[in-house]
């Protein structure tokens, strides 16, 4: 299973637990453990990517109306 942590990175998770609706994933690439809906999950990392792309797209539509650039919209490249 895959989840798209903080809006853009995609990390592969394997499901410990299920209960009240909510999916306990440990993360494979590090210690640690999260609770998420089933809507956050997702099976492929293609699918995890699609959903991704959507996300940058309103991300970078959003950007482009906003009249003021803070300083760390240039260290994190949203501006440009």
């Amino acid at each position: 299973m895959y989840i798209i942590e903080n809006g853009m990175h995609i990390k592969e998770v394997i499901i410990v637990n299920i209960a009240n609706g909510f999916y306990q994933v440990c993360f494979t690439d590090r210690k640690g453990s999260i609770k998420l809906r089933e809507s956050r999950l997702y099976k492929t990392i293609g699918e995890a990517a699609t959903k991704n792309s959507a996300a940058k797209n309103e991300l970078r539509k959003l950007h482009k109306g906003k009249t003021y650039h803070s300083p760390y919209d240039y260290e994190c490249g949203y501006y440009g």
